[in-house]
């Protein structure tokens, strides 16, 4: 573990769909995803009963997700969940605003911890929190492909993340065929509707499994939830 609204302008002759294709691959990379194939460009987390939420059993690369719930829900476990299974072949870019990343935790739900790179975006002492700053740095880790995977823990975290700038990185998010987690507070309104494909409602059952909802999503059917055992 290391610490470490558009309207087509374009003065180009559109003669032919493949001229128009291009040109929206060029502006907007994601309205062009080949959703087709999704199957070929999906992470897998190795948890059937969660996997299955997806058409391809997986989620499909370049989505921006968040993870919600109260505390004590196991939001927080189910990220590690997801990132046990994106770790088997993949690095993550942990950028932790709460400064509450517990390495134990994650080894105990099979994280490789050795594929983790953990980022502290700002100081604790400082009063401003720089969303605008963090969103520009997962723009650079997905240009450089240093990672495939970028998890912003804004547990505690109040406001609203700069609307451009979250669409700005969906685009590099799917031009470098990577993912997106926002771990986030129920009560929170950091992250506008409009950006994420999927948003995931955990809550914990008495016998300790999660309940995971699809509380709004462009990938799957919205409504739609499962158990996931923990394992620990």
């Amino acid at each position: 573990m290391l610490y470490i609204c558009a309207v087509v302008t374009d003065t180009m002759n559109i003669e032919s769909t493949s001229d128009l294709k291009n040109l929206l691959a060029r502006k907007w990379p994601e309205a062009v995803c080949p959703g087709s194939n999704w199957g070929e460009t999906a992470f897998f987390t190795g948890h059937p009963a969660f996997d299955s939420l997806f058409p391809a059993a997986g989620i499909p690369y370049g989505q921006l997700i968040e993870i919600t719930g109260d505390i004590g829900s196991g939001k927080t476990s189910m990220l590690f969940l997801l990132l046990s299974g994106i770790t088997r072949k993949a690095t993550v870019a942990y950028l932790d605003f709460s400064g509450s990343f517990f390495p134990g935790s994650a080894i105990a739900c099979g994280v490789d911890i050795n594929r983790v790179i953990v980022l502290c975006p700002h100081d604790k002492e400082s009063v401003d929190r720089p969303f605008a700053a963090a969103l520009r740095s997962a723009e650079l880790i997905f240009r450089h492909h240093l990672a495939s995977c970028v998890v912003f823990d804004l547990i505690g975290e109040r406001g609203q993340l700069p609307l451009t700038l979250l669409h700005r990185l969906r685009m590099h998010t799917v031009r470098a065929k990577a993912l997106v987690i926002f771990l986030t507070d129920q009560q929170s309104n950091l992250i506008p509707a409009s950006t994420t494909s999927l948003k995931l409602q955990v809550t914990r059952n008495e016998s300790g499994s999660l309940h995971v909802a699809v509380a709004r999503s462009r990938i799957s059917q919205e409504g739609i939830s499962t158990e996931v055992t923990l394992h620990e």
